[in-house]
């Protein structure tokens, strides 16, 4: 299991290897969500970063491929489409077949 503050220096290293020279801070935490949804933003010379409770038992390897797609997403640089296809593939191999699914509601309209 990988704590906030692991995540956090993780996460740190990565910005610093591979997107040196930002100049930026990073802060970086998990959050309870039902869904996948991770966040990225910059503000005030900052950049926050927090990722979904769901994925605290992931390896670091999967941690810092999703870094690399927040972080590439934020400063609009295209990322290798290897990064992309290794964490989709992860996610529906391990993660979606652990998370309840969700039902819609009936509509009461017809």
């Amino acid at each position: 299991m990988i704590t906030d503050d692991r995540l956090q220096i993780l996460l740190i290293e990565l910005l610093a290897a591979e997107f040196p020279g930002k100049g930026y801070k990073l802060r970086a935490g998990f959050y309870p969500t039902r869904s996948l949804r991770h966040t990225i933003e910059r503000r005030s010379g900052w950049i926050t970063i927090r990722i979904a409770e769901s994925f605290r038992n992931v390896p670091e390897d999967i941690l810092r491929l999703l870094g690399c797609i927040l972080l590439a997403k934020l400063f609009r640089i295209k990322i290798d489409s290897q990064i992309r296809l290794r964490y989709n593939s992860y996610i529906e191999e391990c993660i979606l077949p652990t998370l309840p699914q969700r039902r819609r509601a009936v509509s009461s309209r017809y």
